[in-house]
């Protein structure tokens, strides 16, 4: 059970929580639980989570930042390149807001704005103004404050708290925004600095796939842009999409998730609905067809949030429960062994479950008793278990 701990506090020390009923810059303390009802209150608890490439970064409750996986680039932030198998804290700095693992980068913001970023450069994803490694945090766009930030494989975007969306990288596929991207001698392949998207934003849910970015704007809107091929843009697959597309115009969402060669989204009926690559059922639809279109998760039911990896699928329902799908090699959709492709998969362990993060053949959750598990591919000690074994059961990760 869970037993309670003194009083909820809102201070101003740069501790943040849910007291406000909200997550954001705003200072606050969460709840201090005693989940072993030891007598004594549980420190270092997690309360966000973002599975990368092959690697993951967490916030805990005490607003500090711990990374754990692969490091070849420096995307851990911890000033060398060695592997962590375990949670490792980025410096000693409390405050952190919001974090987005990428391919072999990362981004983070600060309660107090300020976004900074590190790992591998070569496209200019960390938006330093050159393409060279960094292998700690390096302040970017130091003239914004920011809100929101995601980063994709070798691109990033983010949005300031003006309302103002900004991205930089890779732009082969028109991740940038611009309209200028692709191949040819006369396009821009890559930015280094953020370049503005879109202006007079106030509200946006951002998300960015492995070369494609989704956005849902005040008005409940969807607009995608980037690589088209498998149709995870528009449900249409073919050329670039180099400028936004609306997404199913007069459908109002409320969550939207990039994967590698697929999006899924929830509308504001709580319904859950897919486009893209479907060659091992990622979409939901209890098969492997590769349709046109928009696709409705095959599972009744309302759902409350979801995540893409790169070839599968997971969501939380209204009761909180935990239900993968789509490509199963290294177990990453929770079934409890590597039997392939899995149509739907309620998580067992994975009851009262509050975040779901997907990475490359891996997933990462957090439950309300703020305990993160991960399951999936462990070959760089992504999972944060202390070593690199493989296992078909679901891992709590140190903490």
């Amino acid at each position: 059970g869970q037993c309670q701990v003194g009083e909820r506090v809102c201070s101003v020390q740069g501790i943040w929580g849910d007291c406000l009923g909200n997550i954001g810059p705003v200072a606050e303390l969460v709840d201090k639980l005693d989940n072993d009802c030891d007598g004594e209150t549980d420190e270092g608890r997690f309360v966000f989570i973002s599975a990368g490439s092959g690697h993951a970064c967490a916030i805990k409750d005490d607003a500090s930042l711990w990374c754990w996986g692969k490091n070849d680039h420096g995307q851990l932030g911890n000033g060398d390149n060695d592997q962590r198998l375990q949670p490792h804290q980025v410096g000693t700095i409390l405050g952190w807001q919001q974090v987005s693992s990428g391919g072999m980068h990362t981004c983070a913001i600060h309660i107090n704005g300020s976004l900074w970023c590190w790992g591998k450069n070569y496209h200019g994803q960390l938006g330093s103004g050159d393409k060279k490694n960094y292998w700690q945090p390096v302040h970017i766009g130091k003239e914004h404050l920011w809100r929101k930030v995601s980063a994709g494989e070798m691109h990033t975007c983010a949005i300031n708290t003006h309302g103002s969306l900004w991205c930089w990288g890779n732009n082969l596929h028109g991740q940038n925004g611009q309209g200028d991207g692709g191949s040819g001698n006369n396009n821009i392949q890559s930015r280094s600095e953020p370049v503005l998207v879109r202006d007079n934003l106030k509200e946006g849910r951002l998300t960015t796939g492995d070369n494609h970015v989704c956005i849902i704007v005040q008005d409940g809107s969807l607009w995608c842009w980037g690589n088209n091929l498998n149709g995870q843009v528009d449900g249409s697959p073919g050329q670039d999409r180099l400028l936004a597309v609306n997404i199913a115009p007069g459908t109002k969402w409320q969550r939207v998730a990039a994967g590698s060669k697929h999006t899924c989204a929830i509308d504001t009926d709580s319904s859950a609905w897919c486009w893209g690559d479907n060659q091992v059922g990622q979409l939901g639809t209890g098969d492997k067809i590769l349709y046109k279109g928009y696709q409705k998760v095959a599972r009744t039911g309302k759902w409350h949030t979801i995540s893409t990896g790169v070839n599968h699928t997971c969501a939380i329902d209204e009761n909180l429960r935990l239900w993968c799908w789509g490509d199963n090699y290294y177990n990453q959709t929770g079934v409890g062994d590597e039997s392939g492709t899995q149509i739907f998969n309620q998580v067992d362990k994975l009851y009262l479950c509050l975040q779901v993060s997907l990475g490359k053949n891996f997933s990462c959750a957090i439950k309300k008793d703020n305990s993160l598990w991960c399951w999936g591919n462990n070959r760089y000690g992504q999972l944060g278990i202390g070593s690199t074994e493989e296992s078909i059961n679901l891992q709590r990760v140190k903490d």
